[in-house]
């Protein structure tokens, strides 16, 4: 059973509960301390709320991700592209990487609260995993949820833009999973919007402006991966369809080896709240595949791991 923080009222009070839950906040960012500061002020949280919020975390719940979804006004989430994803699908994806063999390394560029961070330490005991989370009261809340679930996970959190992330190469495999933030081209900054165009120019990819911050998500991918590396990302799937997602499509069969392509219809609500067709992309790094397997998904009982398809030629996708 979720338990019910209607009574908590602000980010305030739910950053409390989180630093309670941490205990030790030695690790977190000059950002984070700041907004546990202005709560200890502003703010109180009952020990019954913190308790029962730490014996669902235990059961598996993300009851510090649902407060938030609610606290935060959807025009606030919706430039940030704070939309976090159903607990059936993260199973799905994460058990997809599961099939990949064995794995060095998993990042998360969009970690939110950290549900898919959380089931990949479960399925990846041995893996170092990279949570990245731009604001700061989210990865504030993911760090409680790891330290109440899984305090023994070899988790970096990184609050920061993925864009930016330098990461040092490995010797074993790196796979990326997660829901990229859907972010319209409308709130990127025109310095972005020059790296994605100039970026793909330099690959011999001629690309839009007009892209979102998911697609620009996949660039980095890119520039952040080698060969054999392998990834799962969720996001709306007007990228399909639209001339701006002409890039990301040539980009995913010729560099990034796309392996399957998963729509979901709209009734699924992979993005809870809107009506959005969501498309779940597979790929391993520098492979070409002569077919692609793609198809639709109208029930979440279809996803089986991500394993089914239909093979269509790339000059069909």
């Amino acid at each position: 059973m979720s338990i019910n923080l209607d009574g908590v009222r602000s980010e305030g009070a739910l950053a409390l509960i989180a630093g309670s839950l941490l205990g030790d906040t030695t690790m977190l960012t000059e950002e984070e301390a700041s907004i546990l500061a202005e709560a200890s002020v502003n703010d109180h949280v009952h020990a019954a709320d913190v308790k029962a919020v730490k014996a669902q975390i235990e059961s598996g719940g993300d009851p510090l991700g649902e407060a938030f979804l609610r606290l935060r006004s959807a025009g606030d989430r919706r430039s940030d592209g704070a939309v976090y994803t159903p607990p059936e699908i993260v199973r799905s994806m994460t058990r997809w990487l599961s099939s990949q063999g064995n794995i060095e390394r998993i990042i998360d560029p969009g970690a939110g609260s950290g549900r898919y961070v959380l089931a990949a330490a479960e399925a990846f005991p041995n893996a170092r995993l990279i949570a990245v989370e731009k604001d700061p009261l989210a990865a504030l809340l993911l760090r409680a949820n790891l330290s109440v679930r899984i305090p023994d996970a070899m988790v970096e959190v990184v609050v920061g833009d993925f864009r930016d992330l330098s990461l040092p190469t490995v010797k074993g495999k790196t796979a990326f999973v997660g829901n990229p933030p859907y972010v319209r081209h409308h709130d990127i900054d025109d310095e972005w919007k020059r790296w994605y165009v100039d970026s793909f120019s330099s690959i011999g990819i001629k690309a839009s402006a007009l892209a979102g911050l998911h697609l620009h998500f996949y660039l980095k991918v890119f520039q952040a991966s080698q060969d054999g590396d392998v990834g799962a990302f969720v996001t709306s799937a007007e990228w399909m369809d639209v001339n701006y997602g002409s890039a990301l499509r040539a980009l995913l069969v010729e560099k990034l080896g796309l392996e399957s392509l998963h729509v979901l219809e709209p009734s699924l609500e992979a993005f809870p709240g809107t009506a959005t067709t969501a498309a779940i992309a597979c790929f391993h790094v520098g492979t070409r595949k002569r077919t692609i397997k793609s198809r639709s998904v109208s029930a979440i009982g279809q996803l089986n791991g991500l394993s089914r398809g239909q093979s269509n030629t790339k000059n069909e996708f």
